[in-house]
């Protein structure tokens, strides 16, 4: 794989998660640009202990 096939293998991840977050929180454009791993928190759900990331 060549380094320019990588940049558009990147290019689509990063368009693809974008729309993805949109699509399921709701967020404006404008508060997409805000987000990072700060804002991201992990909720366990008591009855399966499951690990849930919340925004």
């Amino acid at each position: 794989m060549s380094s320019t096939d990588a940049g558009g293998h990147d290019a689509a991840f990063w368009a693809w998660a974008v729309i993805e977050t949109l699509r399921h929180t709701g967020v404006r454009r404008e508060e997409l640009l805000e987000i990072d791993h700060l804002a991201l928190i992990s909720y366990q759900l008591p009855d399966t202990a499951e690990v849930v990331a919340l925004l």
